[in-house]
This record gives structure tokens, C-alpha cells and sequence, in this order.
């Protein structure tokens, strides 16, 4: 379980992301690619794409998460196992 502290970073950068996105179009579309690096040192960094990375919902785990679930690796495969996402098999040989 990842800590407490780790998730709402995440969160609060999700939340800076999605409330500087569309200011960020506007000014993009509005000013030279020349002065455009400098309007960007006046965003807060955690307001990046960049900055966002994908964790695990059950358990917050950032590394090993499958995009198309949302959950990591070791999540995926319990529930394979246990029948619980359509379409998987265990494998057996």
C-alpha cells in the first residue's frame, strides 16, 4: 500500500493539471513559440503533464500499472485468477 502522503500529491497535481489546461491552450495559441518558454516558467511545475503519473487503484502502487485497467500488475493477476476479469485464462502447459 503506498502511503497516504503520496496520493493526495498525486492528486493535487491532477487537480493544478486540470485547472491550468485550459489556460494553458489559450496561451499557446495567443502567443509566438519565442516567448512561449518563458510563459511557461510562470506555471507551477506540478501543473505539467509530465508531473502526473499513473498508480494503481486499489492499491496507489505507481510503477507496473496497466493503462487500459488502471490497476498494476500483481492486482491484474489476482483477479485473472480468481475469474474476475472476462477474457483472461490462466495459462497451464
Amino acid at each position: 500500500m503506498s502511503k497516504k502522503s503520496l496520493i493526495e500529491r498525486e492528486k493535487k497535481r491532477n487537480n493544478l493539471y486540470k485547472k491550468n489546461k485550459k489556460i494553458k491552450i489559450n496561451v499557446k495559441k495567443t502567443t509566438s513559440k519565442n516567448s512561449l518558454k518563458i510563459i511557461w516558467q510562470f506555471f507551477p511545475r506540478n501543473s505539467m503533464k509530465i508531473r502526473k503519473r499513473k498508480r494503481c487503484f486499489f492499491t496507489g502502487r505507481p510503477r507496473g500499472v496497466f493503462g487500459k485497467f488502471g490497476i498494476s500488475r500483481i492486482i491484474l493477476r489476482e483477479n485473472i485468477i480468481n475469474g474476475e476479469i472476462a477474457g483472461f485464462t490462466r495459462s497451464s502447459w
